[in-house]
């Protein structure tokens, strides 16, 4: 039950590594209790979440990160979080649908099964790392409240016109700065609906 949380960070890597390596080793099945998305994610052969004792979701970490089943999993799996817009299916046409995000952004996703019905209102999940930053303007338009620049990697963190919180990952563009404005376009085919209730609409 958290067995690194008192650890810094780098001895916490360590152990994680050497429990890792110890687990495939012995090869008895293990429970390890962690409130940290990345030891869960990088030490699980399968993972179980749990919302007030109650099972959400199992499966294994990547299937859980690129497939939650409700707004909870998808927003407990993932570092950095991942963003949640407020949106209104503007049309439908078969099992497409255009999304209406903030600043009147359209944007078209496809529907694994049936898209919501015109006019209903749902929650779009984007991933950090599926915001792709465009040298034009076009998309959503970020305005740039914070950058961490972690070496290979930045992370800029922004909001939107109806200040909606959005964060963006870049492994290119290290000028950006403090108040400066980005386009990003959202990956259709990582694009995460959810029903006002929090389930996964499919």
């Amino acid at each position: 039950d958290e067995p690194l949380s008192n650890l810094d960070a780098e001895l916490r890597v360590q152990m994680r590594v050497e429990i890792s390596q110890l687990h495939e080793k012995i090869g008895i099945t293990t429970i390890y209790v962690t409130h940290d998305q990345v030891e869960a994610m990088t030490l699980a052969d399968k993972i179980v979440v749990l919302r007030d004792g109650i099972i959400e979701q199992v499966g294994k970490p990547l299937d859980i990160f690129d497939d939650p089943e409700n707004l909870f999993v998808a927003s407990f799996i993932g570092s950095p979080k991942i963003n949640i817009l407020d949106a209104r299916v503007a049309s439908v046409h078969g099992r497409s649908a255009v999304l209406r995000l903030p600043g009147e952004v359209d944007l078209t996703w496809t529907a694994e099964r049936v898209p919501p019905d015109a006019g209903s209102i749902v929650k779009v999940g984007l991933r950090p790392q599926h915001l792709v930053q465009t040298s034009e303007p076009g998309g959503l338009k970020v305005e740039v409240d914070h950058i961490e620049h972690l070496g290979g990697v930045s992370y800029v963190y922004g909001h939107l016109v109806d200040g909606s919180k959005l964060t963006l990952e870049s492994r290119l563009d290290r000028r950006s700065s403090r108040r400066d404005e980005l386009w990003v376009q959202p990956s259709p085919e990582h694009i995460l609906v959810f029903a006002e209730n929090g389930q996964r609409v499919r």
